[in-house]
């Protein structure tokens, strides 16, 4: 049968063990108790004090050293009690005299001011009536002129409407044999595409 360990999720939290079950923490607890009582019963005190000594800090060290409440030791509860005690319970606000100037009702939000544009639908027609016109790239193969043409015949054929959509006015299908030439590919010009 193989062996199986449970793996720690939360090894954060993970203490060591120095003497059997206590953690360095605990050991520390259980030994400033262990010389406090002795301190006290070293010293010449007369032996009520002693012995109140002992049953106030015995308990108190083994307390915190190895007691635990809600999952929480009791160091880290008087911690915590401490702090608390320590920080105020009740907020006050304190009011400024004069408030920021976003919280005035007299405040405006700035907007940044664009300059707006001065082009109308007719530096548009214009735009395009002057590519149109300019001469053709030479160096075209005849198939590429021919199908620029069907594409700009194509874009003249929808002319927008009342309502701002364009329509297809006689709009004739081009043939994908007539559109798109024939590109061979060999084995020779792919490991030249697929090489870095």
């Amino acid at each position: 049968m193989p062996f199986t360990h449970k793996i720690p999720q939360n090894v954060t939290k993970f203490e060591s063990k120095i003497i059997g079950q206590f953690t360095p923490k605990q050991f520390i607890y259980l030994a400033v108790g262990g010389l406090a009582i002795m301190l006290f019963f070293m010293l010449p005190f007369p032996g009520i004090i002693r012995i109140g000594a002992v049953l106030v800090i015995a308990p108190v060290s083994v307390l915190l050293a190895i007691v635990s409440f809600g999952g929480r030791r009791t160091d880290t509860w008087v911690v915590m009690f401490l702090g608390a005690a320590a920080k105020p319970t009740l907020r006050v606000w304190k009011k400024e005299a004069v408030p920021p100037e976003t919280l005035l009702p007299s405040y405006v939000v700035p907007h940044v001011k664009t300059a707006k544009s001065s082009k109308t639908s007719n530096d548009l027609e214009d735009f395009l009536n002057f590519w149109r016109t300019q001469e053709q790239k030479k160096d075209y193969s005849d198939e590429e002129k021919a199908f620029l043409q069907k594409i700009s015949m194509l874009s003249r054929q929808y002319e927008p409407t009342q309502s701002g959509q364009t329509v297809p006015q006689n709009i004739q299908p081009i043939s994908a044999s007539s559109t798109i030439p024939n590109v061979n590919v060999t084995e020779e010009s792919e490991a030249r595409n697929i090489e870095p």
